[in-house]
């Protein structure tokens, strides 16, 4: 299971609705995901440079998913490269 569960149908639609917000969701490793409410206080462009650095430095090449970063917008119940 791991990281993929986020993708289940309605996950990400039900856990952006309880926050109240769009989330981003950021590929920790292939075991898991952080999801972060879009509260504006972070740039994208921040985030992206905390998981290139992270993925460099924290976790274990086999286990990095991906240097992206990603935003699901309720508004469009979708999720897209952020």
């Amino acid at each position: 299971m791991g990281a993929a569960c986020v993708l289940y149908p309605g996950v990400l639609e039900r856990l952006a609705w309880k926050e109240g917000r769009d989330l981003y969701v950021i590929p920790s490793s292939i075991h898991e995901m952080i999801l972060l409410p879009d509260i504006g206080a972070q740039q994208p462009t921040e985030l992206k440079e905390i998981i290139r650095e992270v993925n460099r430095t924290q976790v274990d090449p086999a286990e990095v998913l991906s240097d992206s970063l990603y935003r699901y917008s309720r508004a469009e119940g979708r999720l897209s490269i952020a």
